[in-house]
């Protein structure tokens, strides 16, 4: 039989269509940051998980305050999200520190995010100094020097990229019976002991000389 040549013509696009190989869908791989332990230490790392696939995050509702809370150098330190409820990628927690409870100098081994919501404060980076109030915000990348000084009682939003840090604040202070300022301290901070415990977290952090 004779087939008319405008089927033949069909039937080898079709034929050549099907022998082509066919590229599997683009999916975009992303390494999502993590935070575990090993050997009794904090590690992080990163896992692949590719976009669209239905793990790729969760929802975090809180319409209270439910997050650990941390009393460290006369300041509330509270969690409003960890590394757990983000999968690592980020913590973020919020610090009502008063006058002369500032941190020393330190380092991240993340990203930091600063947003003032109440008071102000001199906030101390790469050698220069900045007076904040209600709106400021700084952005530090990793590895950067900073520390900040209370000029009134200041509440701070930070975010830390990737989380973990929690457990630093876990260690290096006590658990918070109530979600206010600690009594003032009766003795100076063991600051020996903060850097030793800021070390295993990946922080460098500074003991003022004297």
């Amino acid at each position: 039989m004779v087939l008319p040549r405008a089927m033949t013509r069909r039937r080898r696009c079709r034929a050549r269509a099907a022998a082509a190989p066919h590229p599997p869908p683009s999916r975009a791989t992303l390494l999502v940051p993590w935070t575990g332990s090993r050997d009794g230490r904090r590690v992080r790392g990163s896992q692949p998980r590719r976009r669209g696939d239905p793990a790729m995050g969760k929802t975090v509702v809180r319409t209270e305050a439910k997050g650990d809370a941390y009393w460290m150098l006369g300041g509330l330190y509270e969690v409003l999200a960890s590394s757990e409820d983000t999968e690592g990628t980020a913590t973020v927690m919020q610090m009502t520190v008063p006058v002369a409870s500032g941190p020393p100098p330190h380092t991240h081994p993340g990203s930091e995010s600063v947003y003032v919501v109440e008071g102000t404060a001199r906030v101390h980076v790469n050698g220069e100094s900045h007076d904040a109030g209600p709106g400021a915000f700084f952005h530090f990348p990793a590895g950067t020097l900073e520390t900040f000084e209370p000029t009134s009682t200041v509440k701070l939003l930070i975010t830390y990229q990737p989380g973990g840090i929690e457990h630093f604040f876990a260690e290096a202070g006590e658990r918070a019976p109530r979600r206010e300022l600690p009594p003032p301290p009766d003795t100076p901070p063991d600051l020996a002991r903060l850097v030793e415990i800021g070390e295993r977290y990946g922080m460098q952090i500074q003991v003022p000389p004297g």
